[in-house]
């Protein structure tokens, strides 16, 4: 399965990333999987919908902890999506 992580700094660098003409979105493979570990509006989640539509699988992910956690191998992620995915 192909994996892609996201970690950018707001919607709109997302959005330049993956939406654009020959953004991300455009290669992945069906069946892929997008784990996206930034905030972002409802309004842009609307718009990622594409992603699904086209058969890739979406995972919103966000992160809970410091630098120093990061540092230690402790960080918390919080995963929401499909149950499917």
């Amino acid at each position: 399965m192909e994996i892609l992580f996201t970690m950018l700094a707001n919607p709109e660098a997302v959005e330049e990333v993956a939406l654009r003409a020959n953004g991300f979105l455009n290669y992945l493979r069906p069946n892929a999987l997008l784990d996206r570990l930034q905030s972002v509006n409802p309004s842009f989640s609307k718009k990622m919908t594409a992603a699904r539509r086209r058969g890739r699988f979406i995972l919103l992910m966000r992160l809970d902890r410091s630098t120093e956690a990061a540092v230690e191998g402790k960080l918390v992620f919080w995963v929401g999506g499909e149950d499917a995915t």
